[in-house]
C-alpha cells in the first residue's frame, strides 16, 4: 500500500536536494582548479633524497664516496587526507543544508496554509451567498403572499381611492414593499420581481401605490409601464431600464447614474433635478420629446440620437454630454450648462437655443453651426465626426 504524502513532504526533497547537489559540484570545480597550484596542496608535490656510499675503485684499489640523489613524485592528498577533507566539509554544510531545508519547509508551510484560508475564505462567501440568497428568496415570498392578502382582504383595487381604508392599505403596501426592496439590494431579478408583481396587480397605476424613495439600483425592470408612476427620489443607478415606459410619471430628483436606457420612453416625464451622471440614453429610439428636465444633472451622459424635442432643460447641467445627432428642437436651454458637450449633428437647433445657455462657447459644435454662432475652429468637429 503506497504512503501517502502531503504536498508539503513531497515538495521538500526537491527543493533541497538540486541545492546540496549544486553546493557539490561547486567544491569540486574549486578542487580541480586548486589542483594546478602546488601552493594549494592539492596537486603532486616531490620529495628528494641524498645518501654517501663508500666503495673501492676497481682500478686502483682505493676507497671513494659516492652522492647518490633520488626525488619521488606523490600526491599532497593521501587518501586519509580526502576522507577527512570530506568530513570537514560535509561538517561545514550540514548547517547550509539544515538552514535551507528549514527555510523552504516554512515557505512551503506558509504557502500551504495560505491556499487553504484562501480556499477556506471562498467556501465560506460561497455559502454566506447561498443562504442569502435562500433568505432574500423567502422574504420575497412573505412579501407576495402578505400583499396579496392585504389585496384581498382591503379590496385594495377596487376600494374608492379617499376611503380612509384605502388609504391606510396603500401606506402598508408601501411600507411593505420599500422595505423587501431595501434587502434585496444587490439582486436586480429579485428588485424586478417585486415591479412586476406590482404592475400585475395594478397598484402602481392605477390606484397609484407611490413609490418614491425606492431603491431600485441595479434592477432588471426591462419593459415594464411604470407610466404616471410616483417614483421621486427613487435610485435607479445601474439599473437596466431598456424599453421602460415612463410616460408622464414624477422622476424628480431621482438618480439614473450608470443607468442603461434604449428605447426607453420619457415622454411627458417630471424630471425636475434628476441625476442622469454617466447614464447611457444614447440610442434614437429613445425618447425624452416634452420631459421636464429643469435641473436635470446629465453630466457624462450619452444622449447620442435622443429625441428631446421640446424638452425644458431650463438650468440643467449638460456638462461634457454627448449630444451628437439629437433632435434640439424646440428645446429649452435658459442656462443649462454647454461646457464640453458634443453638440455635433444636432437636429433643429437654432443659434439663439444655443446663446441662450451657460458657456455656449465652450461647446463642440459642425462647422456650419460653429459658423453661426460666431466661434472659431476650436469649437469645430472634423467633418467625418458630424
Amino acid at each position: 500500500m503506497k504512503s501517502k504524502l502531503t504536498p508539503l513532504q513531497r515538495a521538500i526533497p526537491s527543493k533541497v536536494i538540486p541545492k546540496g547537489i549544486a553546493l557539490f559540484g561547486g567544491i569540486s570545480i574549486l578542487i580541480a582548479i586548486l589542483y594546478q597550484f602546488a601552493w594549494s596542496g592539492f596537486g603532486q608535490y616531490s620529495n628528494k633524497s641524498e645518501s654517501i656510499q663508500e666503495v673501492i675503485n676497481p682500478k686502483n684499489g682505493k676507497i671513494i664516496k659516492l652522492k647518490k640523489e633520488a626525488t619521488y613524485f606523490q600526491s599532497s592528498k593521501t587518501l586519509w587526507d580526502w576522507i577527512g577533507l570530506a568530513g570537514v566539509v560535509s561538517t561545514g554544510m550540514i548547517p547550509f543544508v539544515l538552514h535551507q531545508f528549514q527555510q523552504n519547509q516554512e515557505k512551503l508551510a506558509k504557502k500551504y496554509k495560505d491556499d487553504e484560508d484562501a480556499r477556506a475564505r471562498k467556501r465560506e462567501d460561497g455559502e454566506k451567498q447561498r443562504a442569502r440568497k435562500l433568505l432574500n428568496e423567502e422574504a420575497l415570498q412573505a412579501y407576495f403572499d402578505r400583499m396579496s392578502v392585504l389585496l384581498l382582504d382591503k379590496n385594495l383595487k377596487i376600494s374608492s381611492a379617499d376611503t380612509p381604508k384605502h388609504i391606510e392599505a396603500l401606506k402598508v403596501a408601501r411600507a411593505r414593499t420599500l422595505s423587501i426592496l431595501r434587502r434585496l439590494d444587490g439582486y436586480g431579478n429579485h428588485k424586478g420581481s417585486v415591479i412586476w408583481f406590482l404592475i400585475e396587480l395594478e397598484l402602481i397605476t392605477q390606484p397609484k401605490l407611490n413609490l418614491s424613495d425606492a431603491n431600485l439600483n441595479g434592477a432588471n425592470i426591462r419593459g415594464a409601464n411604470l407610466s404616471n408612476a410616483q417614483l421621486t427620489y427613487a435610485s435607479f443607478q445601474g439599473a437596466n431600464l431598456m424599453e421602460v415606459d415612463f410616460r408622464d410619471a414624477d422622476l424628480s430628483n431621482a438618480t439614473f447614474r450608470n443607468a442603461v436606457f434604449r428605447q426607453t420612453d420619457l415622454r411627458g416625464a417630471l424630471l425636475l433635478h434628476t441625476d442622469f451622471r454617466y447614464a447611457q440614453l444614447g440610442n434614437r429610439e429613445t425618447n425624452l420629446s416634452h420631459a421636464k428636465l429643469n435641473g436635470a444633472d446629465l453630466s457624462n451622459a450619452n444622449l447620442e440620437g435622443v429625441d428631446l424635442g421640446s424638452a425644458n432643460l431650463g438650468g440643467a447641467k449638460l456638462i461634457k454630454t454627448n449630444l451628437k445627432n439629437a433632435n434640439l428642437g424646440q428645446v429649452d436651454l435658459t442656462d443649462t450648462d454647454l461646457n464640453g458637450a458634443n453638440l455635433t449633428g444636432v437636429k433643429y437647433i437654432t443659434p439663439s437655443q444655443v446663446k441662450s445657455a451657460k458657456n455656449w462657447d465652450k461647446a463642440t459644435y459642425s462647422p456650419f453651426l460653429s459658423k453661426e454662432l460666431g466661434l472659431s475652429k476650436t469649437n469645430v468637429t472634423n467633418k467625418g465626426n458630424q
